[in-house]
C-alpha cells in the first residue's frame, strides 16, 4: 500500500507535505465558519434552520421507533415459532 502522503488528488505520485495539506484546511474550515456565521446571522434563516432540524429530528424519531416495533414483532414470531417445536 501506498503511503497517504504520497498520493494526491489529482493522481500525481508526487508527495503532498503534510503542512501544505494542514494549511489546506485550515482555509477551508475558515470559509466554513465565515459561510456559517453569514446564514447564521440572518434571523429569518436561522428559524428555517431549527425548523428543519425540528422536521428531521422528529422523523428520525419516527423511524427509530417504526423499527423498534418491528424488531420486537420479528422477535416475537421467532419466540413463538421456536417455542413450536
Amino acid at each position: 500500500m501506498e503511503d497517504i502522503q504520497e498520493q494526491s488528488v489529482s493522481g500525481n505520485k508526487k508527495p503532498m507535505s503534510p503542512l501544505v495539506s494542514g494549511v489546506a484546511g485550515a482555509v477551508v474550515g475558515a470559509g466554513l465558519a465565515v459561510a456559517t456565521t453569514k446564514i447564521l446571522s440572518d434571523k429569518k434563516m436561522r428559524g428555517k434552520i431549527k425548523d428543519t432540524f425540528t422536521s428531521v429530528s422528529h422523523t428520525i424519531a419516527k423511524s427509530v421507533s417504526k423499527a423498534r416495533e418491528k424488531a420486537m414483532e420479528m422477535r416475537e414470531a421467532a419466540e413463538h415459532k421456536s417455542k413450536g417445536r
